[in-house]
């Protein structure tokens, strides 16, 4: 076994009877240091500009864009885009939290669209799996039941919850 391969099993083992530190020594590998970049104020205000250019705000909803996943499927192009959708999202739900019960099902396609819409900005599949229909105003159902199902086909909704709970029926 090589000493790469060493490395990447210390890395990756979940095992924590010896540090990570003592391995490296034990197999003569070679740690790598940490480079930490000093905080000048230039860097903190490039970061604020940064911060401020991801935050997405309607009324009392807002979110951040992450960053990393834009660097990651490369849509930095499309920042605007999704920042609007957000936005549309947001006001989707301004309508939810005031809606009389028999108008929810036209605001829960409006939310499918609109997830739709966004993975296709960030670059992922269409995937109705993978949306967060559970984070909506009014919605009752299960939210951690539903995280733990994210990807899958199963969802799980509460009966008497005002949005989702004629989906259930």
């Amino acid at each position: 076994m090589t000493k790469k391969e060493i490395k990447e099993k210390i890395d990756n083992s979940g095992v924590f009877a010896f540090s990570k530190s003592d391995l490296y020594k034990l197999f003569d590998i070679k740690e790598e240091k940490v480079k930490f970049e000093a905080v000048t104020e230039k860097s903190f205000k490039r970061d604020l500009d940064l911060m401020a250019k991801l935050y997405v705000k309607h009324g009392k909803y807002s979110c951040s864009i992450n960053y990393h996943l834009l660097d990651r499927q490369k849509v930095w192009k499309k920042l605007d885009t999704i920042k609007k959708l957000h936005i549309e999202k947001f006001k989707v739900f301004e309508k939810i939290e005031v809606a009389k019960e028999g108008e929810m099902a036209g605001y829960v396609k409006d939310i499918e669209n609109l997830e739709f819409k966004l993975q296709r900005a960030w670059g992922f599949p269409q995937d109705r799996n993978f949306h967060r229909w559970f984070e909506v105003p009014r919605c009752t159902c299960a939210k951690m039941d539903n995280q733990d199902r994210s990807g899958t086909e199963y969802r799980v909704y509460n009966l008497d919850c005002p949005v989702h709970g004629n989906l259930a029926k």
